[in-house]
């Protein structure tokens, strides 16, 4: 029994001699360590809040016209992903909220960020927005604002000459509307909306090097009529350029019954639209073509006729009386070029002659005829390949 308690006890002098406990300041990184983490959960945890606060009196401030509402923010940093969630929008004169937003995604890669760049996509999803009458002349002063400050800072950026570091490479808008309301001959309850609006678009931020923006966006117009429209844009230049393909399918022109009684005193009782286009925007000068198909088609006439001014008055009247004479079974079809320079520059009587010869003929076939493009052949690439593509969700 001695003999154990012995060894006990020398073990016990062991432990001591080679266990003992590291000094103090040998142990402070743990703490340090500790408490470093321990900040950063806190600041992870306190951040969002921060970030909605200070966003929140920013978009407050920020504009005379309009002031903006954030719910939320949510931060996945380690991942690059960060969401803001509930954005509103008002219209300060009125106190109008005139824009929602479910959420905006936005995805930084850190390999980006650490070649020095930022590179993003950016997901708008859900955005619904109301358009007045308020909102159009609110939006105009707005814009007014905005080019006096831009033009003040023109002397400044010219010298800089510096790209910017951001590169918004993918820009998505999901399932989107547009309901007009108090705004053309649409008041009150008789509203109208563009509905699943899908846009993508590529290259928001273009560089010397890159210097073409594609888009593409397709959406329900007053109903299921499907519109796709596919161009380019070279945003960098003076004035901008771009090149515009557009076609719409199946619309119902019954929708516009409030416009055309209010505009023209008929009244449409059915009648179905196939509308394709094509423009382009470049030295200034805007020049393209509308290409209409109406069947089906059935209009009460103003009780004294359309009212066309000058020498073609009395023309144009004859003309459309033959073109709405046995539409119903017929496709009415014509082409309008249009130029715009200083103002828009257009011919009536030509296209209604046109129309008539299609009626007997069925001489002008449907679809873009891919025809008017950028001169310097950047029109030639992206565009047809975005018409093709439907916007992702």
């Amino acid at each position: 029994m001695e003999l154990l308690w012995q060894r006990l006890i020398n073990w016990q002098v062991y432990m001591r001699l080679f266990h003992r406990a590291k000094p103090l300041h040998k142990r402070t990184w743990v703490y340090v360590l500790f408490f470093v983490l321990l900040f950063l959960l806190i600041l992870r945890m306190i951040l969002p809040s921060l970030m909605v606060a200070v966003v929140n009196s920013r978009l407050q401030k920020e504009s005379p016209n309009f002031s903006f509402h954030v719910n939320d923010i949510d931060l996945a940093i380690f991942k690059g992903k960060y969401a803001i969630e509930g954005i509103t929008g008002r219209i300060k004169s009125t106190d109008q909220q005139f824009m929602t937003i479910s959420s905006v995604d936005i995805d930084v890669p850190w390999k980006n960020i650490f070649d020095g760049k930022i590179v993003t996509d950016v997901i708008v999803n859900r955005m619904n927005v109301v358009a007045s009458q308020t909102l159009v002349d609110t939006a105009k002063k707005e814009k007014k604002r905005i080019k006096q400050i831009m033009a003040e800072k023109k002397d400044e950026e010219k010298e800089k000459k510096k790209e910017s570091p951001v590169n918004v490479k993918v820009f998505k808008l999901n399932d989107s509307n547009i309901t007009i309301q108090n705004l053309l001959s649409y008041k009150g309850k008789d509203t109208r909306t563009i509905s699943n609006i899908n846009v993508i678009a590529s290259n928001l931020t273009p560089s010397e090097k890159n210097p073409v923006t594609n888009f593409v966006m397709t959406a329900d117009v007053f109903g299921p009529a499907p519109l796709k429209v596919g161009g380019i844009a070279t945003l960098k230049t003076e004035p901008l350029q771009w090149d515009v393909n557009s076609e719409l399918k199946k619309f119902d022109l019954t929708t516009l019954n409030p416009f055309v009684k209010e505009k023209v005193k008929a009244f449409i009782h059915k009648g179905k639209l196939d509308l394709y286009a094509e423009a382009k925007s470049q030295k200034g000068k805007v020049e393209g073509y509308v290409k209409p198909f109406v069947s089906k088609f059935k209009m009460d006439t103003p009780p004294g006729g359309f009212d066309f001014k000058g020498s073609a008055a009395k023309e144009g009247g004859n003309l459309v009386k033959i073109l709405l004479t046995d539409s119903e079974a017929k496709t009415l079809a014509t082409k309008f070029p249009f130029t715009f320079e200083d103002k828009m520059k257009y011919e009536v009587i030509p296209p209604l002659k046109k129309a008539v010869e299609h009626k007997i003929k069925q001489n002008i076939k449907p679809g873009i005829e891919n025809r008017i493009q950028l001169e310097d052949g950047q029109g030639l690439h992206g565009i047809r390949e975005a018409q093709e593509e439907k916007p992702k969700k």
